[in-house]
């Protein structure tokens, strides 16, 4: 029985493996990379306005499928790795379609707004919004990278506002380098005559890492 087991155990693990490192001795694949896959774990660090030095390590995953209105979005869940505290919370609903774009649901109205656009090019001016910041970010450059043994499309957005060297950067399948839910220059308000509103007592937060099924897929240095 325990050799059943041990068996059925390798077979899991090797399934998990290739899914993971998308065949290794194989030419590097071009299709599109989602970002809602159950198999991901984002490694996030978070500085809170209260105690802005001691940063509190929280780990986000996709959840269940859940419906609202006619549309089927998954589940964001969250642990506080930090606190070593095992439960989890659901921090948002995501729904991403074919063409790259990634919605997010405000559960108050029963509204979505886009906090991803895969599909934009340079040049191309996209409106994210997250929280109450919604911004007209405008495409500085568009490249491919490979990560995970697989083409994945890195964008660099700027901000009207703000100088060229002020940048938020997302990645094909990993999202954004702040976070998976923090896509814009949150707190940051341009003015139409150029003026910035900034708001204060605002959460830090930068990506750490991507786990697939465990391996590490993504590193942020």
């Amino acid at each position: 029985m325990k050799l059943k087991f041990t068996a059925f155990a390798s077979i899991c693990l090797l399934i998990c493996t290739m899914a993971c490192t998308k065949n290794n001795d194989k030419q590097v694949s071009n299709a599109y990379t989602p970002i809602i896959d159950a198999s991901l774990r984002w490694t996030i660090e978070k500085r809170f306005n209260k105690d802005a030095y001691r940063p509190v390590i929280f780990e986000y995953r996709i959840g269940k499928d859940s419906v609202f209105g006619s549309k089927v979005y998954q589940s964001v869940m969250s642990k506080n790795i930090t606190a070593g505290d095992n439960t989890e919370t659901v921090v948002a609903y995501l729904r991403e379609t074919s063409d790259g774009k990634v919605y997010q649901l405000d559960v108050y109205d029963a509204t979505e707004y886009l906090i991803y656009d895969f599909g934009v090019l340079q040049g191309d001016t996209v409106t994210i919004k997250n929280g109450y910041f919604e911004q007209k970010l405008t495409v500085a450059s568009v490249e491919n990278i490979v990560v995970n043994n697989s083409n994945r499309k890195k964008i660099v957005l700027n901000y009207k506002c703000l100088p060229p060297s002020s940048t938020r950067i997302w990645i094909e399948g990993i999202g954004s380098l702040l976070g998976l839910l923090d896509t814009n220059f949150e707190g940051i308000d341009c003015m139409d005559n150029g003026v910035i509103g900034i708001s204060t007592g605002l959460t830090g937060s930068t990506l750490r890492s991507v786990h697939c099924n465990g391996q590490l897929v993504f590193e942020n240095k």
